[in-house]
Order: C-alpha cells, then structure tokens, then sequence
C-alpha cells in the first residue's frame, strides 16, 4: 500500500495529508481485499465519484477535520488512531451474524475504538453526512431562543456539538449505553467550544434519566435499530418531549449488519410505533445512500408530540394522535414539516 499512497501523494490529495497517513498505517495490517477496497476508494472512487454528484474533497476535508478533532480527544498520533480503526474493520469482518444485544455491547460498544469507528463515519460515509444534515435541518425548524435537545445513543457526539455550534443559546444533554462513548463525546464537546452548554451520561434509552416533558427536540440517529425494545424507548421518549416538540429519526432499512438487532422494513415502522405512544409523523421519507462498508437505504422521519396524558390507556392514546392528524389533514407521508 506504500507505493499506492505514494501515488496520492502526487495528486491533489496531497494535501490531506494526516487522511493519508492513516490510510497508510491502516493499511500495513489489513489483508489485501482490504487494501485494494481502500486504495479503490481514495484513488479511483475520488476521480469518479464527482460525476455521480459526490463532494468528494469536501468528504476527504472533513476527514481532516475529524481526524484532527480525534487525535485531540484520545491523545493518539495517527498511527494509534489505525491501530483502533483497524481493531473496528476486523470486528466488522469477523462477525457477520447479527449479534444480541449484550454480545454488541461486549465485542463493541464498551471499547474505545467504537466513538473512533463511529466518528470517522462521519467523513468516509454518504450516509452518516446525510443524516448530520437531516438533523441540522430540523433543529433549524425550531423558532425558540432557548432549547433542550437530547441526542440519544449519541455516539461521538459529534451531532449534538454541531447542533449547539449552530444554536449558542442552546443547551444538550447525550445518553448513550457506552461509557467509552460518553467520554469520547464530552471530549469532543470541549473540543468543539460547547462543553459547557453539553452533557453526557451513560444510560439506557428505555429508562431515560430525565423528567417528565423536559426536551423541545429529540435525536434518534441509527439507534433504534440495535435498541431491543423500541416500543419502549419510544415511549419513553414521548414521556420526555415538551408539548409540540419534535423527534427526528434515521435508522437503515433492512440492514443485515451484525451490530443491528432489528432489520427495519421502512420508516413506516416507526410511524406506526410512533402512533401507539402519541407522536404524530410530520414527515418521512426513504434515501438511497451508496457506500462503502455501510447500509444503503436510510429513512428519515420527523414526529411530534402531542403532549396527552401519559396516564391514559394506550387506546387513548392511539386515538388523541389519530384525532390530531385528522384535524390537520396531515399523514405519514408528509414531505415537509
């Protein structure tokens, strides 16, 4: 792979050189499948991928970025930083069978390459940027000077920061189910100049550490798919959403991923569910996202709360949110919100 990264250098890649080095480093112990994938992906993939309408060098220019937001969080130099990537590839390649949730957790979630793998997707997946930009757009729907967010399973946190970055008035609290996780994404909040308006802490979604009606927007970003009681976590979060706030979701349609425990037929999935615990769908669509080592169909759903009575029967329930989307003349398919 030397000779191959020796080629990029000669090119306008050069100039993203730390993206390059890790490329490198990763690739002295990746088998050779892996190696031609990548040097496809950074060579050929960049001189193509223009012509199917792919920022390419805005994709490797985040990179850099994160890169450089990575080495400052973990303190690693970019060799370190291939070592625990690597770590992640070869987990990916090992376990091809979908895993319970206590084995994810296990072989994934409570290691420290997990917030790094999850991070870098953010730079190397069309996917990951698509949905960081879904959720930009729907905080940015919200008219209030002042808000709570909450970013459950919030992963790197690299969404919540950029959401705050955005809104300096606002303030965020992250849960995710790794303690590696919480303390990479608080490390990064500081990074980012926002630390002190996040905060994160480790904890389940189906029992959510927070009062009753406390939040104006809640993030869902592909989590609910590796959640083993959605009906639950949902209804937990309509328990925490404010009357009118918002709930903005992504998860993969029909994934086979080993770290996903459901495989999702459609958005409308999660409308349904989200019906049963009175949270009204604004907006759902389906995108097809090609990439690399990732799933390629992604929906995208925003759901608002109808602020009922979380004491009255489920059936209730079903029918205030049933009433309500009548009376507006809006359903599941609505493109807009």
């Amino acid at each position: 792979m030397a000779r191959e990264i020796n080629l990029l250098r000669r090119t306008r890649l050069r100039k993203y050189g730390c993206c390059l080095t890790v490329l490198e480093a990763f690739a002295e112990r990746a088998p050779t499948w892996q190696r031609g994938c990548l040097f496809f992906y950074a060579g050929l993939g960049t001189w193509l991928a223009p012509r199917f309408g792919v920022d390419m060098n805005g994709m490797w220019s985040r990179a850099e970025t994160i890169l450089a937001d990575a080495r400052a969080v973990t303190s690693l130099d970019t060799l370190g930083l291939a070592e625990l990537l690597a770590r992640f590839a070869e987990l990916r390649v090992r376990k091809q069978d979908p895993l319970r949730f206590e084995e994810a957790k296990e072989h994934c979630y409570d290691h420290v390459f997990w917030p790094l793998a999850a991070h870098m997707a953010f730079a190397l997946q069309p996917s990951a940027v698509e949905r960081l930009n879904f959720i930009l757009q729907v905080a940015g729907s919200l008219h209030q000077e002042h808000a709570r967010i909450a970013d459950l399973g919030c992963g790197p946190g690299m969404i919540l920061s950029d959401v705050l970055l955005r809104n300096p008035n606002w303030t965020g609290d992250g849960l995710d189910i790794s303690r590696a996780v919480t303390e990479y994404a608080s490390k990064l909040a500081t990074q980012k100049g926002v630390g002190d308006r996040a905060h994160f802490s480790t904890g389940d979604i189906v029992s959510l550490p927070y009062r009753d009606a406390c939040f104006d927007l809640v993030i869902v970003s592909e989590v609910l798919e590796h959640v083993p009681a959605i009906e639950t976590s949902l209804s937990e979060i309509a328990r925490v959403l404010r009357p009118g706030g918002k709930l903005a979701v992504s998860v993969p349609i029909v994934s086979r991923t080993a770290l996903h425990v459901h495989s999702l037929q459609g958005g409308e999935d999660v409308a349904a569910l989200c019906r049963q615990v009175g949270l009204i769908t604004r907006h759902i669509e389906t995108r097809l996202l090609p990439g690399f080592g990732d799933d390629w169909r992604h929906a995208f759903l925003v759901a608002e709360s109808l602020g009922v009575d979380r004491s009255l029967p489920a059936l209730a329930i079903k029918l205030a949110a049933s009433q309500w989307r009548d009376s507006l003349g809006v359903g599941e398919d609505l493109k807009s919100w």
